[in-house]
């Protein structure tokens, strides 16, 4: 099996058995991109999970006005696409080779989403993982916290709690609120409630 030490540290195949688990990588197949092109692209559909074997991506978003916000730098071992998958939506980012040639693992959306449904704790995990990550990302399309380590905005993200007001999305620590949402994203203060 190719690149069966990448896999091996991947959560989707960690809880599965070894018969499972050679199979699924198996259903990886290995896809390449030159500099600059897009493995997915925001708002289009989610049709795969990937997982850098070698190379580097940028992670991208577009702002309200269509102006490109670079959120993060994946190297090897890292996997995307799963968010999109595991909530049945569009790609909320781009993905773009920043190396020379990006070669990835490409696991067809239908094979995602079977092992989900055969191991429920996995989809559990799955949930849990992409609200975290939404929420990071939803901090990391603000300036103060795009030069942040993944780590360091999931750390925060973590300890904060969202709140939702009147249709907007409040990400709050007990110092107030971290982020607002509400159509396009921006850093909130810590307000007092009035009445």
């Amino acid at each position: 099996m190719p690149h069966s030490e990448l896999l091996s540290g991947l959560p989707l195949l960690a809880g599965i058995d070894p018969a499972e688990r050679e199979l699924v990588a198996a259903c990886f197949e290995t896809v390449t991109f030159e500099f600059g092109e897009n493995v997915v692209t925001q708002d289009e559909p989610s049709t795969a999970y990937f997982v850098i074997a070698a190379g580097r991506a940028r992670v991208l978003w577009n702002d309200a006005d269509g102006t490109e916000v670079a959120v993060d730098i994946l190297e090897s071992g890292a996997g995307f696409g799963e968010l999109g998958l595991v909530d049945r939506v569009p790609q909320s980012t781009t993905v773009r080779a920043s190396s020379a040639t990006l070669t990835a693992l490409r696991l067809d959306a239908s094979v995602f989403r079977a092992v989900l449904r055969i191991h429920p704790n996995l989809l559990r995990e799955y949930v849990i993982r992409s609200d975290l990550q939404r929420r990071a990302d939803l901090l990391r399309r603000h300036k103060p916290f795009t030069g942040l380590p993944h780590d360091a905005v999931l750390g925060l993200v973590e300890v904060s709690t969202e709140i939702v007001i009147d249709d907007a999305k409040v990400l709050s620590n007990e110092r107030g609120p971290l982020s607002r949402h509400r159509g396009t994203p921006r850093v909130g203060r810590p307000t007092t409630p009035r009445g």
